[in-house]
């Protein structure tokens, strides 16, 4: 049973991850393999840890009320930043062509620039609200022994691997058929998941 919940869980803390895979799929349709098992690797690892450390230190982390306010804020902060950054440099990118022939120079001669820096902060970001979720993991997974908890968690990081994997390949279609329309597209599913969890946060707080 607590496999099963566990695999539930994985998919759920996944969404965001999957979501945020697909805008960096819609930045590179030419992204090659290595890049796209690092992007699936970060935001499965993250999202490992982050329970996990919820789950070693749930007591303490149970006790500081501010930091329960503070995690989805950071979420929101982190995400809307992005997604407005993505789209505004599109938008200059289309002043600054003097006609459409010079923008598509542009787009094939340089795609939109990806560092670690970048995807370390999208794994925080779509990550940090596991860590609430690790207080208690055992009885969310059902899970009667530490051990079955830890595996959980494995399973979790595996399942927010894959589903990242085929993301960024969704992704890459897309930016294929769209062009630039598609990295703001990427920018505007960014802000929608901001959106989502600073609306989620107002409800819990009602």
């Amino acid at each position: 049973m607590w496999i099963l919940w566990s695999l539930a869980l994985g998919v759920g803390l996944a969404m965001d991850a999957f979501a945020v895979s697909i805008t960096n799929g819609l930045n590179d349709e030419k992204m090659k393999w290595p890049r796209i098992v690092l992007i699936a690797l970060f935001f499965g690892v993250f999202q490992g840890v982050m329970p996990l450390i919820g789950y070693l230190s749930g007591e303490l982390l149970s006790e500081l009320t501010w930091f329960k306010h503070a995690i989805p804020i950071i979420g929101f902060v982190i995400l809307t930043f992005l997604g407005t950054k993505s789209i505004v440099e599109v938008i200059k990118e289309r002043k600054k062509a003097k006609d459409v022939t010079d923008l598509e120079e542009k787009e094939e001669e340089s795609p939109k620039k990806f560092t670690i820096g970048l995807l370390f902060l999208q794994a925080i970001a779509t990550s940090i609200d596991a860590l609430t979720t690790g207080i208690g993991l055992d009885n969310t997974l059902s899970a009667t022994s530490s051990w079955q908890v830890y595996v959980g968690i494995i399973i979790i990081v595996i399942v927010t691997f894959i589903i990242s994997f085929i993301g960024v390949h969704i992704g890459k279609k897309f930016k294929d058929k769209f062009n630039d329309k598609a990295i703001i597209f990427g920018g505007i599913i960014l802000i929608g998941i901001a959106l989502k969890i600073l609306i989620t946060y107002i409800i819990e707080l009602l």
